[in-house]
């Protein structure tokens, strides 16, 4: 029976893919309607995206599995190049909880702040990311990290609150970076059936 499912798994796979694409392209359709903007080549599962003419998202940007983006009058921004792990929430609004006379549901005042993730920036899965935040170009985010204030480039943030760990790159070559045309990959294809299985360094 093994020696039979284990012939039978590349027709499965092959099978999943397919049914999977045309899901994932209808999605991304109904998408590219709703969004202010949507670049080439990106790949999102099925996102809860509350607003979602409030969101921008660049070229070649991979959002993974159950991400939440709650917008509320605030805008989301996400750069090129960008991978966002599963279970990401992003956060552009918070409640006022000043008014100590009537119970918080009842308060009408908000705090927004937009959310800005710019190009090449890796975020882990379970990130809540709060408003008000710009995660910087290179950046990375690790799990379970909760940002509250701006990442630094290239820098890796992890902890809740989130904290520098350390540089991405080498502190002197940061400047250096930020110089760096990503232009050129512009219209570079993705095969996403692909990505993510390469080389183990």
């Amino acid at each position: 029976m093994k020696k039979i499912v284990h012939l039978l798994f590349p027709v499965y796979r092959f099978l999943y893919y397919a049914v999977s694409s045309v899901q994932l392209n209808f999605y991304l359709l109904v998408l590219k309607m709703k969004l202010h903007s949507i670049g080439d080549h990106s790949r999102i599962y099925f996102a809860n995206i509350v607003e979602p003419y409030n969101v921008a998202i660049g070229h070649h940007v991979y959002i993974n599995k159950n991400c939440d983006i709650i917008t509320t009058g605030s805008t989301v921004k996400i750069g090129n190049c960008v991978m966002i792990g599963p279970n990401v929430t992003f956060v552009a609004q918070d409640h006022d909880v000043s008014n100590w006379k009537k119970p918080m549901i009842f308060s009408d005042k908000y705090k927004r702040g937009n959310i800005e993730v710019c190009d090449d920036v890796w975020i882990g899965a379970n990130v809540t990311i709060l408003s008000g935040v710009t995660i910087n170009r290179g950046a990375v985010v690790a799990a379970g990290a909760v940002v509250t204030k701006d990442v630094p480039p290239y820098a890796i943030v992890g902890g809740v609150p989130a904290t520098k760990i350390k540089s991405r790159i080498p502190e002197g070559l940061i400047n250096k970076a930020l110089k760096v045309n990503f232009k050129r990959f512009e219209n570079k294809p993705v095969n996403w059936r692909k990505w993510g299985v390469g080389k183990v360094v």
